[in-house]
């Protein structure tokens, strides 16, 4: 979710990109989709395909941020 965020600063920054940003993901992308719609208030539409496994078992994937 970290990177996903990172990379909407950097979409902003850019004169050709408007406002209206989405992001999609299959497998673990829409895992990640899934998780950064929830937190990232400035992604407007979101697509999963086959990225939900309920939670049991997420924590393996998530890793502290660096720094």
């Amino acid at each position: 979710v970290w990177d996903v965020s990172r990379s909407v600063d950097l979409l902003q920054t850019l004169d050709y990109v408007d406002h209206r940003i989405g992001v999609m993901g299959h497998s673990m992308g829409g895992w990640m989709t899934l998780f950064s719609m929830a937190v990232e208030t400035r992604l407007r539409v979101g697509i999963v395909s086959c990225g939900f496994q309920g939670l049991n078992g997420v924590g393996q994937y998530i890793r502290p941020r660096p720094g």
